[in-house]
């Protein structure tokens, strides 16, 4: 396998500015980021206590850490015919659902975008719109519909930013809505009555089992043994990285790192099983 602590990118000086650049209107209320720094799980991953953030077999046996540092922005790694555009609730309780996402988009070859990497200014709405364009594939997570904060009210922006995707989509963008619920979307949005949502629990099992759905004409899918592996050593990295820099939601950095990594995780594992396969036979 290859070892991932030879992996080291220049930091950025200006990765500390954008290390808190939340969007406010996406922010739960101060008790939620408080439950979050306290607990490592909360309703998304496991706490894990693996001394690596991202670590092969050999890694692990040896007890070797491997490095991990601010890697470049996404956009400079990234071809925009080969991202998507996540749109989800920032929430403790979708984390679970963002790391989902994650490891499967990148297990399909497709690299995971989100909102967070756009720096607040007044002209943020310009620059979300330019982000969606960016993608080939945008997925919405339209199932949160209660009332957050302190104020009691809902969360419009996941609902707002699908109709900006839906309304600058061409025939080279593909969006998706999810749901947490069978059937509810009906209700809560009734102008997307005959466009069938990819519903996923609010399980891990059920994100794969919804961009397995997404994917379908694919004639080269991966196998649910490889997005299962591959999700659970992101996991595990989320885990670290939630330590170090805050959730997924909170740090930019954060996320970019997972985004970073997930690639080099699912080639290990996809060596590691063909490998397998061939001592096997």
């Amino acid at each position: 396998m290859v070892c991932l602590a030879r992996v080291v990118y220049n930091l950025f000086e200006d990765e500390d500015q954008h290390h808190d650049a939340v969007p406010n209107a996406r922010r739960g209320g101060r008790a939620d980021r408080d439950h979050a720094a306290r607990e490592s799980g909360g309703g998304g991953p496991s706490s894990s206590k693996a001394t690596a953030p991202v670590a092969s077999g050999s890694q692990a046996a040896s007890g070797e850490r491997p490095v991990v540092s601010q890697q470049r922005p996404i956009s400079r790694f990234a071809s925009a015919k080969s991202c998507a555009f996540l749109n989800v609730p920032f929430h403790r309780d979708y984390e679970v659902v963002v790391i989902a996402l994650v490891s499967g988009l990148t297990c399909f070859g497709v690299t995971p975008r989100l909102v967070t990497e756009i720096p607040e200014s007044r002209f943020r709405l310009a620059k979300l719109k330019r982000l969606i364009r960016a993608c080939k594939y945008s997925f919405h997570d339209l199932s949160y519909v209660a009332r957050d904060g302190s104020r009691r009210v809902p969360r419009f922006n996941m609902p707002f930013e699908c109709g900006l995707a839906v309304g600058l989509a061409d025939r080279s963008h593909r969006w998706y809505v999810l749901e947490k619920k069978r059937h509810r979307l009906q209700a809560s949005l009734s102008d997307l009555n005959g466009v069938d949502p990819l519903v996923h629990l609010g399980t891990a099992k059920g994100v794969r089992s919804a961009l397995l759905k997404a994917f379908s004409r694919r004639s080269d899918p991966p196998s649910p043994t490889l997005l299962d592996k591959v999700y659970r050593r992101v996991n595990s990295l989320y885990a670290d990285l939630k330590r170090q820099y805050g959730t997924i939601f909170e740090s930019p950095v954060c996320f970019r790192q997972m985004v970073y990594a997930a690639p080099m995780i699912r080639a290990e594992e996809l060596r590691a099983l063909r490998q397998g396969g061939k001592n096997s036979r």
